[in-house]
């Protein structure tokens, strides 16, 4: 784009841009860009040292435009920003140095096209100048593309070291899911604000009939869970369920659940913890309707003797 905004421009003020250098300089530039155009689709991984033909021909490209428009538009030279950019951010250091070699060759291009030697002072402070520019543009693109490469690959080491932790957690989660879909018990874990993380299919049952909902993350008051009396309502909210998990050295209460057709259950709660940070707790209830009621059938036989 700049290359043919020179040479439109160049053109208007009445510089002769047809010659066959200029003409030649802008074939050079512009067919590097349809070259990348086509490789911007293609997306090449592997042998593509040989792209830095492209900004290197560039280099060559300017000059021969810039002979034939310079006394019209000034600071055609500096074109060389573009391709010493991209050589410094995407390839080694030879190509590096070939590019920088060409930039600072472009105020002497008059004469080496003219087949002499420059000889003049003002040239070689040119080149000088255009050299050390060159060198500090396609030394600083080259720092910062390892910086941003080495920061991308730290930032690539970290995402796969959280996404390998992610499935250890979801691998530990359904192993967990499935150790406690195993067992009859009920296991509801809670995090440390008392919201349900996980029940089991056994949670769910029990949870129904006691009016307990677990659905939403949420853990309301139960309506029918009542005491050892099977008739005095017991208060089972997630505060009374988070002190219980606090108490140290807790045995397992007993609860009746239902309205009608009531279960026993025996229920404690448990905190978890890892490195003294509170995760949570547990709560699990078994169902002992059938031990409770045998040892009513007990007692009454005792008192009957």
């Amino acid at each position: 784009a700049a290359a043919v905004g020179v040479v439109v421009a160049a053109h208007a003020f009445g510089a002769d841009m047809f010659t066959s250098s200029a003409v030649i300089g802008l074939g050079i530039i512009v067919g590097g860009a349809v070259v990348i155009v086509i490789l911007a689709r293609i997306r090449p991984r592997e042998h593509t040292a040989w792209v830095a033909v492209i900004p290197l021909s560039d280099l060559v490209g300017i000059p021969l435009i810039r002979n034939a428009a310079v006394e019209l538009v000034d600071g055609v030279g500096f074109m060389m920003v573009f391709p010493l950019v991209w050589l410094g951010a995407a390839f080694p250091l030879p190509a590096i140095a070939l590019g920088i070699v060409l930039a600072g060759a472009i105020p002497l291009s008059p004469a080496l096209i003219a087949g002499r030697a420059p000889g003049s002072a003002p040239e070689w402070i040119a080149f000088g100048v255009f050299f050390a520019f060159a060198a500090l543009i396609a030394l600083s693109a080259f720092v910062t593309s390892h910086q941003l490469r080495r920061e991308v690959s730290h930032r690539h080491a970290a995402l796969a070291a959280s996404r390998e932790a992610s499935e250890a957690r979801e691998r530990l989660s359904a192993i967990f899911q499935a150790v406690s879909e195993a067992t009859k018990d009920a296991v509801i874990v809670f995090d440390p604000d008392g919201r349900v993380l996980t029940a089991n299919g056994s949670a769910h049952r029990l949870a129904r009939r006691a009016g307990v909902a677990l659905e939403g993350s949420s853990f309301s008051r139960g309506r029918w869970v009542y005491s050892a009396d099977r008739r005095t309502p017991l208060l089972l909210s997630r505060d009374a369920i988070s002190d219980l998990a606090r108490r140290p050295g807790v045995r397992a209460r007993i609860a009746w659940l239902g309205e009608r057709d009531q279960v026993a259950v025996s229920y404690s709660a448990h905190p978890i913890a890892h490195d003294g940070e509170s995760l949570g707790y547990v709560l699990i209830a078994h169902d002992v309707t059938d031990l409770v009621e045998a040892i009513e059938v007990r007692d009454r036989f005792l008192d009957s003797v």
